[in-house]
């Protein structure tokens, strides 16, 4: 009788695991299947947010925290954000938008000097952009009519110039020997 016990029990054990052979390995094969599909999923979104390397391109929400150091997404007042680089040249376009933000401060404080208004965007355009931005204006307070001058910076003499190449010229070679040439930017503001 314990040959049959045996047996049965043998039987039993056999039957048992073919039933749960093909359970368990659905459930390996589920989640292979379920893992395959993840990252499918992590490989499809790393694509779409495949970040932009020239400065001027368009900077998408889910990009923007992704951006590397040295890299800033600019909000247009149009509309979308445009990638800046702190060792490349101002987009046109932000440019053009620094610009149009100097006249909405300039409205907004009346009451300043142009020196003033020029250091005020100058702060707003590094802020914004990541670049040390000087910008080159006309000097209304100066004796000479028509004089150019610039924001300060620290080890710079401000000229003052009626012509503008001297007053960019100056600031071109001082930039020339800094560490980071390219983080600088001059706006000239008419």
């Amino acid at each position: 009788m314990r040959g049959r016990h045996a047996l049965t029990v043998a039987i039993v054990g056999a039957l048992a695991i073919l039933v749960a052979a093909p359970l368990t390995s659905c459930g390996a094969l589920g989640s292979l299947t379920r893992g395959s599909a993840e990252s499918h999923t992590a490989v499809s979104i790393t694509e779409t947010l495949a970040l932009p390397t020239e400065a001027g391109e368009v900077v998408s929400e889910e990009q923007t925290p992704l951006l590397p150091a040295g890299q800033v997404a600019y909000k247009l007042v149009s509309g979308p954000a445009v990638l800046v680089r702190t060792d490349a040249a101002l987009p046109p376009s932000v440019t053009a938008d620094v610009l149009a933000a100097s006249a909405e401060l300039t409205s907004s404080t009346r009451s300043e000097s142009a020196a003033d208004e020029a250091a005020d965007l100058a702060q707003h355009a590094s802020d914004t952009t990541g670049k040390n931005i000087i910008i080159v204006f006309h000097d209304e307070d100066a004796p000479t009519p028509d004089a150019w001058t610039h924001t300060r910076i620290d080890d710079v003499p401000v000229p003052r110039s009626s012509d503008l190449r001297q007053v960019t010229s100056l600031l071109d070679d001082w930039i020339a020997t800094q560490t980071a040439p390219g983080s600088f930017e001059i706006i000239v503001k008419d």
